[in-house]
């Protein structure tokens, strides 16, 4: 009796069906988490673009400013079960390593803050992953620059608009000549040639 070889067997059928299903489970869960992050403690302003809010509200740009260091903080977990259902950490908060970051550079603030994050190894173990209860995480951790207004230049439109640094050096004025002081710049001895004249040209 002949049998057609295209035909699987029922156990080869039943087999391949369980592993296409649990290649789709694979890749269908979701193990891992998610979180919040926050800088709600900190005592600088912070801003994820090149320019920030002073104090008073006014825009503080680029130009007005330098950056003193760059800082990268520790990552930060945050757990999950039941496929990020019931999270153990819904909220991160960096304030405090903002506020060191700041403090150690001596700064006024932060710009151009990033928030990074990348997945744990633990939701990679597979059949694991499959279980709701196996636990997920994610690692997060923060980058910035720490700026500074100190030491930066007055700038050119602040100089049209009458503002003057009153700890810039003052430049000399010379004081003004008499009217025998300016005779006396004006006559020229008998045998010397005026420093105009001097080998034909002028110095």
């Amino acid at each position: 009796m002949m049998h057609d070889s295209r035909i699987l067997p029922s156990n080869s059928r039943r087999f391949a069906s369980l592993a296409v299903s649990a290649t789709l489970l694979s890749a269908s869960a979701c193990a891992g988490s998610k979180a919040e992050v926050g800088f709600d403690g900190t005592t600088v302003p912070v801003s994820m673009s090149s320019a920030l809010h002073d104090e008073a509200g006014e825009l503080v740009d680029s130009e007005d400013y330098r950056v003193v260091r760059h800082f990268e903080t520790e990552e930060k977990k945050s757990w999950a079960i039941l496929y990020t259902g019931v999270r153990f950490q819904k909220r991160l908060d960096f304030s405090e390593e903002v506020n060191a970051a700041v403090s150690k550079g001596e700064g006024e603030g932060v710009v151009n803050l990033e928030v990074s994050a990348k997945s744990c190894g633990i939701n990679m173990v597979i059949p694991m992953i499959l279980l709701p209860f196996w636990p997920g995480c994610v690692k997060v951790w923060v980058s910035g620059d720490v700026m500074t207004r100190e030491g930066v230049s007055v700038a050119a439109n602040d100089l049209e608009e009458g503002t003057w640094d009153e700890s810039s050096p003052v430049p000399e004025v010379p004081a003004a000549l008499s009217p025998d002081e300016m005779e006396e710049t004006e006559e020229t001895p008998e045998g010397e040639a005026s420093p105009e004249s001097v080998d034909g040209g002028a110095l």
